[in-house]
Order: structure tokens, then sequence, then C-alpha cells
């Protein structure tokens, strides 16, 4: 499941890449590249208010603008979020996303843990 940040989050220091550490993996949320130029912070939080662990990513001002047309125009539909060929998430679009921020809900830890150093690095040369 999917939503902009609204809920009091308890940041947890888990799994943490170590300075720099690359990951080959392309991530991708629907078309949008995940990486450094598009992604300016991830992290794994406990939501507070179900305990509850979630993926946070917050978005570039340039990449939060692309989602928010993505997500405007896919209401009822799936955004998919991927890392390689795997599908992390399946999320169906209620409401766009106009906040910049996406939560990631229901997906294991050792998967968060395996996008974050995708989403940290830098973007390849176009």
């Amino acid at each position: 499941m999917m939503r902009v940040i609204a809920a009091a989050l308890l940041s947890l220091p888990l799994a943490t890449p170590t300075h720099g550490q690359e990951s080959d993996q392309d991530a991708r949320f629907g078309s949008l590249r995940l990486c450094a130029d598009t992604v300016t912070d991830a992290r794994i939080e406990q939501d507070e208010a179900s305990g509850q662990m979630l993926l946070l990513l917050t978005f570039s001002p340039e990449a939060a603008a692309k989602v928010a047309e993505m997500t405007t125009a896919a209401i009822g539909d799936v955004i998919v979020l991927r890392l390689a060929d795997e599908i992390i998430s399946e999320p169906r679009v209620y409401e766009p996303i106009l906040g910049g921020e996406l939560q990631v809900w229901g997906t294991e830890i050792e998967t968060m843990e395996r996008l974050l150093p995708a989403v940290r690095e830098a973007c390849p040369a176009a």
C-alpha cells in the first residue's frame, strides 16, 4: 500500500548502506528512475501508530512533480515499484501523491534494505 506521509514516524537505524556501497540494480517507480538525482532521502522507519515497518522515499522537486503527474494520471491503476527485474510493490493509486514523499508498506524488511543502495547511488549518465 502506498500513501503520502501522514502519521508521525519514528526513525530507526536499520541497515543503512556504508559510504561507497553501490548497487548494480536499476530501481524504478513507474517510469521514474530512483537514484540520487531523484531521491533526496531514503530510509526505513516504523510507523508510530501501527508499528509497521515502511520504506520512506523523499523526492527531489523535479521528481516530485513527475510523481504527482504520474499518480494523477494513474488514479485507479497500479504503478509498479521495481528493483531490476523484481517487482517490489504494485500499489493501486487511490489519490495523487502531491507531497513529494512515498511510503511503501507491506514489503519485507530485507527487500527494503536491498532497495536503499540502489536509490542512493548516482544516476547513470544519459
